[in-house]
């Protein structure tokens, strides 16, 4: 901080200019995730209408070679992904892929929401082969990022979270004391602030 002719004091361009810096930033970040994002969707190779989708009809008789309806329900049950769920009925699906035949179980609530989903093989074990599950179309229900909604808020949350963060790391800002000219207080903790504004 430099000292006026006066004996007064000026207040810091480094402030000054910080809040600019900070929306630059965030802009540069979102730019790419527009840029970058939307091709690496089309090129996620996940088939939506795979033969375990949820729209495909629910097995009312076993498949051949396969197992009961009956038997595909509890099997389904059983799983991990749906110890801690509260749903109504389990939904199981059944089809080929690679000469094999898998089934997709899925977790309905009451209001037709799908909970949950898994996909079993032909012994009734938990797949976990990403690119089988990419192509079975159950991937919507299992993968981390499921939709391009779901990508676009991931865009948002990023780009406010690195604001945050570099905001509250800022150091031509600090808490605000008696006698300091009422300086604006930063944010207790990045990690606060950030929760604060976007959820992350």
């Amino acid at each position: 901080m430099a000292a006026d002719p006066q004996g007064g004091s000026t207040t810091p361009t480094t402030g000054a200019r910080a809040p600019a810096r900070y929306l630059l930033v965030a802009a540069a970040l979102v730019l790419a995730y527009l840029v970058v994002v939307p091709v690496l969707w089309q090129q996620r190779g996940v088939v939506e209408d795979g033969p375990l989708s949820f729209r495909a009809p629910a097995l009312t008789t076993a498949l051949m070679p396969g197992q009961s309806p009956g038997r595909l329900e509890q099997a389904c049950a059983r799983q991990e992904p749906f110890s801690s769920l509260d749903y109504q009925r389990m939904k199981v699906v059944g089809g080929r892929m690679d000469g094999r035949v898998y089934y997709g179980c899925y977790a309905v609530a009451t209001d037709g929401a799908v909970r949950g989903a898994a996909v079993l093989d032909p012994d009734l074990l938990l797949v976990r082969d990403v690119a089988l599950l990419k192509r079975s179309g159950a991937w919507r229900w299992i993968g981390g990022v499921k939709t391009e909604l779901e990508a676009a808020l991931g865009c948002s949350a990023s780009s406010a979270c690195t604001c945050c963060i570099t905001g509250g790391l800022d150091p031509a800002r600090g808490p605000a004391r008696a006698g300091s000219g009422g300086r604006d207080p930063a944010p207790t903790s990045p990690s606060a602030c950030c929760r604060a504004s976007a959820g992350c």
